[in-house]
């Protein structure tokens, strides 16, 4: 797929371009989505609520920003996609539901999938929120809250934690300040100077360091700067350190380097550069946005779509 990509705009277009063939694979309730058979180590009904939170990382920011200056067919086709995730949440937290998600326990691979809910809770809060019955609301906060009453791994996934009691804490509901201290210090622990981070185990440095520690801190840094200023300073500062060696694993016309875990998330490589300008960095802009849409347009290049798009 050959595109250009120069304004918002075109990026929206792209995604719901993306997105389109995914519809017909959700679930009657929309609260799965099933795009193939291949293995997850897991289960399979983790993999599809897996699936279904994914897709949010860019729809919660779509549907909170000013698509007024969308063609209106746009602009209807977002609309659809809201009414469609609103009745997925429905059905998939509510526990007598037959899409329910189900509970959360100790390293459950739906902790890394909570935060994609939680933070577009946060962006929308009428729609995913407020619009709710009192009981689809208990619902909703009871399905995430199980996120501070689990153990999960002392790695990046401490931040999918982190980020959900962030969004608590925003709405105004119970969050845990505990389980907040205790991620933050493993963190902290974490961090091995000049911006850099190992991800659970001491020298494993990858993508990872990018795309979840220094992004999740970045997008904490930009709600959270005036509760916690010190602390939000720091990762900004950190992610700034990181930001003049990272910007080395690209070439100009934005392709990575192919190293380290799980490159299947592909243009997620260029994630952070994009949390750099939404957390406000004093970094050259017009690098960051050179990159982000050089890296997208170089793997739309790539043969990475099926026959059904």
């Amino acid at each position: 797929m050959e595109v250009s990509l120069k304004t918002r705009n075109d990026a929206v277009e792209l995604f719901l371009k993306l997105i389109r063939p995914l519809k017909v694979l959700y679930s009657p309730g929309h609260a799965f989505l099933h795009v193939g058979d291949s293995g997850v180590h897991y289960g399979e009904k983790a993999a599809r609520m897996e699936g279904f939170a994914r897709v949010m990382w860019g729809l919660g920011p779509l549907w909170s920003a000013d698509n007024s200056k969308l063609p209106l067919e746009t602009q209807r086709e977002i609309d659809d996609w809201l009414k469609w995730y609103q009745e997925g949440i429905v059905h998939g937290t509510s526990p007598e539901d037959e899409e329910y998600w189900g509970d959360i326990f100790d390293y459950d691979q739906k902790m890394v999938e909570a935060p994609a809910v939680a933070f577009s809770m946060l962006l929308n809060p009428k729609a995913l929120w407020e619009d709710l019955t009192d009981q689809q609301r208990k619902n909703l906060y009871g399905w995430l809250n199980q996120m501070n009453d689990h153990d999960m791994p002392k790695n990046n996934w401490r931040y999918f934690r982190i980020m959900t009691n962030m969004a608590f804490r925003i709405l105004g509901l119970p969050w845990s300040e505990e389980k907040t201290k205790e991620d933050f210090d493993i963190v902290e622990n974490s961090y091995i100077g000049d911006g850099w981070y190992f991800d659970g185990n001491p020298g494993q440095v990858d993508y990872y360091v990018a795309f979840a520690i220094h992004f999740y801190g970045l997008v904490y840094s930009k709600w959270m700067s005036k509760a916690e200023p010190e602390r939000c300073h720091i990762f900004r500062e950190r992610s700034t350190q990181f930001f003049h060696d990272f910007v080395y694993w690209f070439a100009n016309d934005g392709v990575e380097l192919p190293f380290g875990r799980s490159l299947t998330y592909r243009y997620a490589h260029c994630s952070p550069f994009v949390a750099m300008a939404y957390a406000g960095l004093d970094l050259d802009y017009g690098i960051l946005k050179n990159l982000v849409l050089r890296n997208l347009e170089s793997w739309m290049r790539r043969p990475i779509f099926d026959n059904g798009g």
